[in-house]
């Protein structure tokens, strides 16, 4: 019975976790974009992670106000982290 708990719960809080990533995404754009003093825009494809799987951040993109590539040359697919979410949250 309390396996089953166990299951549950984690099951649970993996969708609740769902359900936040596109606003910790925006989130995260918004503090890039600050830190640079608005003069690129950043954005970030996706962003993958959970209670077992490390967090990833997928298809980064940098480019000036105009929309154009900073560096045409410098492709971002994919940067993964060591941290998953329960370091994120303690």
């Amino acid at each position: 019975m309390t396996i089953l708990l166990v299951i549950c719960f984690v099951v649970f809080l993996e969708s609740r976790i769902e359900a936040f990533v596109p606003d910790v995404k925006n989130f995260a754009e918004l503090k890039v974009e600050e830190a640079l003093n608005g003069r690129v825009r950043f954005s970030i494809g996706s962003l993958e992670g959970g209670i077992f799987n490390p967090i990833t951040v997928n298809d980064i993109r940098i480019k000036d106000v105009n929309d154009t590539p900073v560096l045409p040359h410098l492709l971002i697919s994919s940067i993964r982290t060591n941290y998953r979410i329960w370091n994120v949250l303690f």
